[in-house]
């Protein structure tokens, strides 16, 4: 919320930042203290959801997105004003900004091997550096790797979509943030029963299962 000059709260719409005590909780309110202190803004909306305008003409929110301090909130309405937030939240994911700090992993995605006739889904298909199967994950926990694997099963909580290989929660998955899987229509259908490789860290998901995190979209390739 940003407070105004009167003492009124304005809520900032179609963003969401990091709760107080967070990551970049306290970086996202020292920025937006930066951007509105002492300046004429202007507001589109109502106090409890409203698009803040800054002197230069500039949308706050876009510049927190922009910076990695917010991320897009879900479900809004497709628009123009959407379409560039999106945008600016893209480039804060892929520049590995704030919220996304780490940015996309040092792996380089394989060119596929030729094939033809049926094919089964195994590291054999792709071209890279020590291809790993999704049951070998656990053994590379904190390693960044490429791993091929099957998806059969989705979950979402709080925003984020896993896309899972079994369906125990000790197995593989891919766990796309919010941020990203905002921009994908439907993260199920386009990955579900397809032949994926997927380059990252390994990190171990308090399910206990091996996870890797998406930094970025293009870290994913569907195989077949």
């Amino acid at each position: 919320r940003l407070r105004l000059a009167n003492g009124q709260e304005v809520r900032l719409a179609a963003i969401e930042v990091p709760a107080l005590g967070q990551p970049f909780a306290e970086e996202g309110k020292q920025a937006t203290r930066a951007l509105t202190l002492g300046k004429e803004i202007r507001l589109e909306g109502e106090l409890d959801n409203a698009y803040i305008y800054l002197p230069t003409g500039e949308l706050l929110q876009e510049m927190l997105l922009s910076g990695g301090y917010a991320r897009l909130a879900r479900d809004l309405p497709q628009s123009e004003l959407v379409a560039q937030l999106r945008s600016a939240e893209a480039q804060a994911q892929n520049q590995g900004l704030g919220i996304w700090e780490g940015g996309p992993p040092s792996v380089t995605f394989p060119t596929l091997v030729p094939t033809s006739g049926p094919v089964t889904c195994d590291a054999s298909l792709i071209q890279a550096e020590n291809p790993i199967r999704a049951e070998e994950a656990k053994d590379h926990l904190g390693e960044e790797a490429m791993v091929v694997f099957f998806p059969i099963r989705t979950e979402s909580r709080n925003g984020d979509v896993t896309i899972l290989a079994g369906v125990e929660e000790s197995t593989f998955g891919i766990v796309i943030p919010f941020g990203i899987a905002s921009t994908i229509d439907d993260p199920g259908a386009l990955y579900l029963h397809r032949c994926i490789a997927v380059a990252g860290r390994i990190e171990q998901s308090v399910a206990g299962g091996p996870r890797i995190t998406l930094r970025a979209i293009n870290q994913v390739i569907i195989l077949r």
